[in-house]
């Protein structure tokens, strides 16, 4: 209760200051505001998303997992471009 009292005679001791501060601070909030309303007023906002597709390849190096390798191929042609790898000297040829 202590440091209620006396935040509150602070408060009341220093009213113009405190009037200053917050109108000084509610000023520059708004020029900011407005700074940036203007800036984003005059940005060119006519962009538009144009999605990549990815190249990928999938190496298969072990004989066991032919039908896993051969699986994600054909889950990845969906939405990758596919590209032609060999396993034997571990070198991707991408376009």
């Amino acid at each position: 209760m202590n440091t209620f009292n006396t935040t509150i005679r602070v408060l009341l001791a220093k009213r113009v200051m405190i009037l200053i501060y917050v109108v000084a601070l509610s000023c520059m909030m708004f020029g900011l505001s407005w700074s940036f309303a203007q800036q984003n007023a005059k940005a060119d906002t006519s962009t538009t998303y144009d999605s990549v597709r990815p190249t990928v390849a999938v190496v298969d190096r072990g004989t066991d997992g032919a039908g896993f390798s051969t699986s994600l191929q054909t889950f990845l042609a969906h939405d990758c471009d596919m590209s032609m790898s060999d396993p034997a000297t571990r070198i991707c040829s991408m376009p």
